[in-house]
């Protein structure tokens, strides 16, 4: 294999950074196209290795890239591997657009870095309700239904993630009664709506430098307002900042699909009036990422409690549009059981990411292509 590597004509090539940067925006832009509406990119980011260098990437490609992720809302996660790489472009993707930088030495464990971006969505997301994963036991090979939820050191101002703590339903019950009761569908479908909701990522640039800064000073970015240590104390939201959770637009969706999506500035292909964006900006201040933040550092010593998030009697594909596959594969829908139906058309969209079931915390999916990776973090709901 690798003599046949060797004698491939690409075995003497260079490095291009443009060619996929500008393919991962066109799978950005292909997935929120209008007439497909393929997923709710909850979150967009984007994390680009090289181990080269490319001469030819220039100050007018920086600012088309910059543009592109304002454009898109994309996270860059860059990675420099190995002491052949380029470190200062590579960085500078990741300070143009709100990212982290990673120089990987020779020899380190990469899958171990690249796994550590969800500290970076760790610290800008509280998740105060469960997510259930549907999955088959190594062992026994039974069908389990599992309830996850975060736990958090609140001692700081901002909640540190300690880690995740599951049990399985079946260990209430046996499965098999649970699916034969009027319940069950309600079940499948709610816990799928908690965990399929979207959580909006809340970061100034004080907590981005102080993770740039956990991983290495080198990925802390000079061009930043703060200069941080350690010790330093970034600003917080002030308290009572949360969405409407019973608030459905004018077109039926619920407050967390407006998450990464401008709430000033709309796009008018999807036809809110003015009335109603002044509503959702009223009633979806978290996932529109109008909630206020404190002047300086926070005041508070330690962190808030999670609001209390009331099990829905309801079930969202009831009373809102909804996308994308429940606990069992299939498509989002009313359940036949449910009380009510506002919402007599589901969109029907099965993600091909989303085709496995949901999982815990809603885990990004990973596309790998080539030098990049596009990363998208997939949720509820396909406004488009």
């Amino acid at each position: 294999m690798q003599t046949w590597c060797d004698q491939q004509t690409w075995a003497g090539g260079s490095t291009n950074f443009r060619r996929p940067l500008d393919r991962a925006f066109q799978i950005l832009q292909k997935s929120l196209d209008l007439s497909v509406g393929r997923t709710s990119m909850c979150q967009r980011a984007i994390m680009f290795l090289t181990d080269g260098v490319d001469d030819t990437f220039n100050e007018g490609d920086f600012d088309a890239v910059q543009l592109s992720a304002m454009q898109y809302d994309a996270v860059f996660f860059t990675y420099a591997l190995g002491s052949g790489a380029d470190g200062s472009k590579t960085k500078r993707l990741a300070c143009d657009n709100k990212g982290v930088f990673y120089p990987v030495p020779d020899g380190a464990n990469l899958a171990d870095i690249m796994s550590s971006y969800y500290e970076f969505f760790a610290h800008g997301q509280e998740i105060c309700s469960s997510s259930f994963v549907k999955y088959t036991d190594s062992g026994a090979g039974h069908t389990l239904y599992t309830s996850c939820m975060a736990m958090y050191d609140r001692t700081h101002p901002t909640p540190d993630l300690l880690g995740v703590t599951c049990t399985d339903v079946n260990m209430l019950t046996d499965i098999s009664q649970m699916k034969s009761t009027a319940g069950w569908e309600h079940f499948v479908c709610t816990a799928s709506d908690m965990t399929k909701m979207c959580r909006s990522v809340q970061l100034t640039d004080c907590h981005r430098q102080r993770i740039r800064l956990a991983y290495s000073a080198e990925s802390v970015c000079s061009v930043s307002e703060f200069q941080v240590t350690p010790d330093t104390v970034c600003p917080c939201v002030e308290g009572g900042c949360e969405d409407d959770l019973d608030f459905r637009d004018e077109k039926n969706y619920f407050c967390d699909t407006w998450v990464s999506d401008d709430c000033n500035n709309p796009n008018p292909a999807w036809g809110y009036s003015t009335a109603g964006m002044a509503a959702i900006k009223e009633k979806c201040k978290k996932s529109c990422n109008l909630c206020q933040w404190s002047a300086g550092a926070c005041p508070r010593t330690d962190a808030r409690e999670c609001p209390v998030i009331p099990i829905a009697t309801e079930c969202r594909a009831c009373l809102g549009v909804t996308s994308g596959v429940d606990l069992e594969g299939r498509p989002m829908s009313c359940p036949a059981v449910s009380p009510r139906n506002l919402i007599s058309t589901t969109t029907g969209l099965i993600l091909a990411s989303e085709a496995s079931s949901v999982s815990p915390l809603a885990m990004p999916h990973v596309l790998l292509l080539g030098y990049f990776v596009v990363l998208a973090v997939f949720g509820a709901n396909v406004r488009h």
